[in-house]
């Protein structure tokens, strides 16, 4: 259920309750990976910065009268009045320090509705989340180049940084705002995310 539920559409469950109750005998279990963040379970997505605030600023009543396009409304207003975010992140090997607009830990094919992983090989269950960075752009132009290709799937930028890790650590001296399953996850100053595989359990379609 929900507006895009984005964790629904990389299981391929249908939106339709009926469809799912008829079919159930074709569904099988599937254990999919679990995420942490400072040791505090989410389902799939940990993210900051543009657009990301959307997901639950958007008012249930807009949703309900025009769906995803009430988030693409909200989002359009966050692109002309995005902050920008000094972090630095470790991971096992390396520490990555800049200035960033937008980052993601995921595990899911899709984000926002939008099929963003598509030209990559997203496993649910390989214990390593997906990792999207965007670097502080130098003009509109360039927020505008970066959003798009996020969105459409094409990542190989050389202001975006992609890859798969099963723990990073972020500390934001400034904070930062977090969307966490789509909820507002607080304004943290450090925070910490793990990866466990194949902690949950799900009914999903045999094919």
């Amino acid at each position: 259920m929900g507006t895009t539920n984005d964790f629904a559409r990389s299981l391929k469950v249908s939106f339709n309750e009926l469809a799912v109750s008829k079919s159930l005998k074709d569904y099988k279990v599937k254990e999919i990976d679990v995420g942490t963040i400072d040791d505090e379970p989410f389902n799939y997505v940990v993210s900051f910065g543009l657009f990301s605030k959307a997901s639950y600023q958007t008012s249930r009543k807009w949703k309900n009268r025009i769906g995803k396009t009430a988030y693409y409304l909200n989002g359009i207003k966050e692109f002309f009045n995005y902050k920008t975010y000094k972090l630095k992140i470790t991971l096992d090997d390396e520490i990555l320090e800049d200035e960033y607009i937008y980052g993601s830990i995921s595990n899911s094919r899709y984000m926002g509705g939008f099929p963003v992983f598509r030209k990559k090989d997203i496993k649910l269950d390989d214990g390593k989340f997906e990792v999207i960075l965007a670097r502080k752009p130098k003009n509109i132009f360039s927020t505008i180049i970066i959003v798009s290709k996020i969105l459409s799937g094409n990542l190989k930028d050389k202001r975006i940084s992609f890859f798969r890790t099963s723990s990073l650590k972020l500390e934001a001296p400034d904070g930062v705002d977090l969307s966490i399953d789509g909820e507002y996850g607080g304004n943290r100053n450090y925070f910490e995310i793990k990866t466990y595989q194949k902690q949950t359990k799900y009914l999903v379609p045999d094919k």
